[in-house]
């Protein structure tokens, strides 16, 4: 390690003995150190631009050397005091800052002081300290190397960002950084010379092959001529160039396919990989893979390649080291290009790439025929799916006809069965029981005697009860009346007449609408009757009410409510249990699918008969 004191002495240290190289004199000069100091171990000779001679010493801070004579003598430099754990490199930057390892766990910063020297500014967290640096047209941004790479500063914001190409090659020790009239650094490491280009990330490796003295350099070992020649320091000598000068190859690698596999086996046809340029493969046969590299005797191993499937792949696929795999398993019938690029040892792609026609070919139920059958098979089965669908349809709807018009049959013989018995009643036994009553009421009044006339009198009675009685199963039974309509009518004429014969004022309200599409056979409309019929019963008899009201409503149900005003009303479930009238007329609602319910108030007694209506036959 040295340094330039003048323009014709150079300090230098060989042994930790400090030398003076005078080239006037041409002679080596010892240089004796004052006696009253401790022996030291230096590692870095600089002379800063304030024209002090810095060293860094191991185990010690900054120290400056006086020289005088063939004398020198050292003192602390800097100020670091506390902040400083030991000394291992520094640099300076343009404007005279002093850039120090501290025992390369960061990097102490002192700035020049207007009475020549230099103290503390600030601290830069970086590990592995600092090895060279380099400044640039911007003098914000510095870029520091030490043993993890490259890194950029800037002074401004004080963002500390490590630099990192595509392969990594420059996160590793980097002794020195030297810039080029183009922009372009230059660094000495361990893996040979690097040319970083800032612009576009992109690195270029000169190693052995390319006359790199050795691939290992070293610390320091660098320098820059004024006409911009390099010269890095290595283990076996020095390098020097000049970067205008060192060009690169244009000439194209050639891509060598050295092996193919066809579903994982080697190819059988005994052709030789090379000049091969079609495949024509079944579809069991349809995994292939490929064993590739280009070739460039200038370096061998700097050579790379990347490929693409066209078809397959978006993109070329670079390979990770000189040698190139690709597999493709299971590829689908169709055409295929399997297309390589060789780049020669400076990195230059080829133009043209090495191409490969691969033709998977269809099996026989992937061909357009296969298809077509198929698809001809496929309409046929639908549509003689459909045709059975519909046939079986058709057969049970024309069962459900016949079902129906069975079913139809029937009822009307129902029906004209009860209109005939209907008919019958009304013409024999209505007209038996009228004369009955007819003949009753002449003897009554030419009974003889009270007993005579009471006697009659029963006659007469429970001849009217019977004609009422029958004109209400005639009612029942006639189908002409099996309609929802026709029963609030009958309710309403028979709760008027009732009421009317026992002097109990009625307030009747049909709200109901459409009742007259509403069907409801003979057996609901005489269990609805008669329960109504009981209710009006039991109000008249029992409830001792004022007045009676029904109000009757119909949409999705019939509910009819019979409100005993004024009355006493009842215990619904005490009732059930006296007597049988109550428990029948719950029975009866339950029957029809019905709802009787009950409800007290204050003002009346309320009674509720919900009955489901719907527009179908209700038999």
């Amino acid at each position: 390690m040295g340094a330039l004191i003048n323009d014709h002495q150079i300090l230098f240290v060989s042994n930790d003995q400090l030398y003076l190289l005078d080239l006037n004199q041409d002679r080596i000069i010892e240089l004796e150190q004052d006696k009253s100091e401790t022996q030291i171990h230096f590692i870095q000779l600089e002379k800063l631009s304030n024209g002090k001679i810095i060293a860094s010493c191991e185990g010690k801070l900054l120290l400056e050397l006086i020289i005088s004579g063939k004398k020198y003598s050292s003192t602390p430099y800097g100020n670091l005091g506390s902040e400083f754990t030991g000394t291992y490199y520094f640099k300076s930057d343009l404007q005279g800052n002093l850039y120090v390892s501290n025992s390369e766990s960061s990097i102490i910063v002192l700035e020049p002081t207007p009475d020549g020297n230099h103290r503390f500014s600030y601290e830069i967290p970086i590990l592995g300290g600092i090895s060279s640096l380099l400044q640039v047209e911007d003098k914000s941004e510095i870029y520091l190397t030490n043993t993890y790479g490259i890194f950029l500063y800037n002074e401004g914001t004080c963002e500390l960002k490590p630099i990192v190409d595509r392969d990594r090659l420059l996160s590793q020790t980097i002794y020195a950084a030297l810039a080029d009239a183009e922009g372009s650094f230059w660094l000495s490491t361990n893996s040979g010379i690097f040319k970083y280009n800032p612009a576009d990330g992109k690195v270029k490796a000169f190693s052995r092959m390319d006359g790199v003295q050795a691939d290992e350099f070293n610390t320091h070992a660098y320098f820059q001529t004024e006409d911009g020649g390099i010269f890095f320091g290595g283990i076996n000598g020095l390098n020097f160039f000049y970067p205008e000068r060192v060009t690169l190859s244009n000439k194209e690698a050639p891509v060598y396919i050295s092996q193919v596999k066809i579903n994982d086996e080697l190819d059988s046809t005994l052709r030789v990989p090379q000049f091969i340029y079609q495949y024509e493969l079944p579809y069991q046969r349809n995994t292939i893979s490929f064993d590739f590299h280009a070739i460039d005797y200038a370096d061998p191993s700097a050579t790379k390649v990347k490929y693409k499937m066209i078809g397959v792949d978006e993109d070329y696929v670079e390979s990770n080291s000189v040698r190139g795999f690709a597999r493709y398993a299971n590829l689908h019938p169709g055409k295929y290009i399997f297309s390589i690029l060789g780049a020669n040892a400076d990195g230059m792609w080829n133009a043209t790439p090495r191409e490969i026609e691969i033709m998977i070919l269809r099996p026989f139920w992937m061909t357009w025929w296969f298809y077509s059958i198929c698809i001809l098979a496929g309409i046929g089965i639908i549509y003689l799916t459909i045709r059975s669908y519909y046939q079986r349809k058709l057969e049970r709807n024309n069962q459900l006809l016949r079902e129906q018009a069975l079913i139809i049959e029937k009822q009307k013989a129902v029906e004209h069965e009860r209109n005939r018995i209907a008919a019958e009643m009304h013409d024999d036994l209505g007209s038996g029981l009228t004369t009955i009553r007819y003949l009753s009421d002449r003897a009554l009044k030419q009974a003889k005697d009270a007993d005579e006339s009471k006697q009659i009198k029963k006659i007469a009675d429970h001849s009217n009860k019977l004609v009422r009685n029958m004109s209400e199963i005639i009612w029942a039974m006639n189908s002409r009346f099996d309609t929802a309509d026709n029963l609030v009518g009958y309710l309403r004429r028979y709760a008027s007449e009732y009421l009317e014969e026992h002097q109990m004022p009625l307030k009747f309200i049909a709200e109901a609408e459409h009742l007259d599409k509403i069907s409801m056979g003979g057996e609901k409309r005489r269990n609805v009757f008669l329960v109504f019929k009981e209710m009006l019963h039991n109000g008249v008899k029992y409830s001792a009410a004022e007045r009676i009201e029904v109000r009757i409503e119909g949409n999705h149900q019939l509910h009819i409510e019979i409100a005993e005003i004024g009355g006493k009303g009842f215990d619904p479930e005490l009732s059930k249990e006296k007597g049988n009238g109550l428990f029948n007329c719950c029975k009866r609602i339950d029957s029809v699918g019905g709802r009787l319910t009950f409800e007290k108030t204050d003002e009346a007694m309320h009674i509720h008969i919900r009955i489901p209506l719907n527009e179908s036959t209700d038999e």
